[in-house]
């Protein structure tokens, strides 16, 4: 079943037309890879996806119903997740509270709770400690445990390996591998390990078009497109 699809989109940020015709189709679970460059415009997809920018052009459907052009809140409402690059967590607030306010109907935390706890042990022992004080990796943990608080079917995560250690990065693998379970990931990342690690499918973006998309094992066998779109070294770092 196709549950995310876009067809032709434009999306500018100011006068800069960044996305110049992005297609892609998501099927029903599993994850999704999105790759390019810095400034191939993934981030900027997401974005058009969730509602934080309107594309001009093009359309943005969920399950069948578009949902481009309308405000983040609703998009969100529609059961999609998102979890940006710089992971927006309230520094201010422990990790039970930034959770709690992720909540759209009244016990859902306590609902999840035990899921959330199992892929991320962490944040159990951190339960009450500010989110202000956890690692770069916990913050991370953290972000993406809050998209999962509502049972959302996509969740949009913006680049969650940045600047993060390579062990914290085998614990995000094997958390979004075991997360394929629950729910449907279109996943942002720069790094290959983590991307082909835990990718079904992947769309390349190139100057804000899609120019190749097919299954994960293909693009990890063709070094030679790695290497054209991605500046991936043989050893599959990029470079």
């Amino acid at each position: 079943m196709t549950l995310l699809q876009l067809a032709g989109v434009h999306t500018y940020i100011g006068q800069f037309h960044i996305l110049q015709g992005v297609d892609m189709q998501v099927e029903q679970g599993g994850v999704t890879v999105l790759l390019g460059r810095n400034g191939a415009g993934k981030t900027t997809t997401l974005k058009s996806i969730i509602g934080l920018l309107a594309p001009a052009r093009g359309r943005v459907t969920l399950a069948g119903q578009a949902i481009n052009g309308r405000p983040a809140y609703e998009v969100a409402q529609q059961g999609i997740g998102y979890v940006p690059e710089d992971r927006g967590v309230f520094v201010d607030l422990t990790v039970a509270e930034n959770l709690l306010l992720a909540e759209r109907r009244k016990g859902q935390l306590a609902a999840r709770k035990a899921m959330l706890l199992e892929l991320f042990p962490d944040l159990g022992r951190f339960w009450h400690q500010k989110g202000g004080r956890l690692s770069g990796g916990q913050q991370q943990m953290l972000a993406v445990s809050r998209a999962l608080v509502p049972e959302n079917k996509l969740l949009l995560i913006d680049e969650p390996s940045k600047g993060l250690a390579p062990i914290v990065v085998e614990q995000l693998a094997h958390a979004f591998n075991q997360l394929k379970s629950y729910t449907t990931i279109v996943l942002v990342e720069q790094n290959f390990w983590l991307a082909s690690a835990t990718g079904d499918r992947y769309y390349i973006l190139d100057d804000g078009l899609t120019v190749h998309s097919g299954n994960m094992p293909d693009l990890i066998r063709d070094t030679e497109l790695q290497a054209r779109y991605l500046g991936v070294a043989a050893k599959g770092r990029a470079v």
